[in-house]
């Protein structure tokens, strides 16, 4: 839903490669599966799901081998897919023990959504890294 917004906000800062391991921007559904999201999943709980986000965010760990993995799905403009208006994120953030979840609105565009998005993923990472 950001194509990328996030990794593009963290390699903004300075030493960034310190402690960012890479990302993967997976739009379509078989790019999501090519990248490690169980198949079923999608298909049982819809794309844009806290499921969907739960295995991006473990499927990310896995694939990248870092400490924590972050999905997130997301309808960033257009149409309603799967009963869910533009705006519609769902962000999961995972050790592989623990998983924190995210779910919220808010369109005011689609550069205005990816924004958003960015933020709150961001805002996850920094309040489980703080313990808050």
């Amino acid at each position: 839903a950001t194509g990328g917004a996030i990794a593009s906000a963290i390699t903004d800062v300075a030493g960034s490669s310190d402690y960012f391991r890479g990302s993967l921007v997976t739009y379509a559904t078989e790019a999501k599966v090519a990248h490690g999201v169980p198949a079923e999943v999608p298909l049982l709980h819809g794309v844009i799901s806290r499921e969907t986000a739960e295995a991006m965010a473990a499927a990310a760990r896995e694939q990248l081998g870092a400490d924590l993995g972050l999905g997130l799905t997301g309808i960033a403009g257009g149409d309603e897919i799967e009963g869910q208006p533009p705006g519609t994120m769902h962000i999961a953030l995972t050790d592989g023990e623990r998983t924190e979840y995210q779910t919220y609105a808010y369109y005011q565009g689609r550069d205005a959504a990816k924004r958003r998005a960015t933020t709150v993923a961001l805002d996850l990472v920094r309040r489980w890294l703080l313990d808050v």
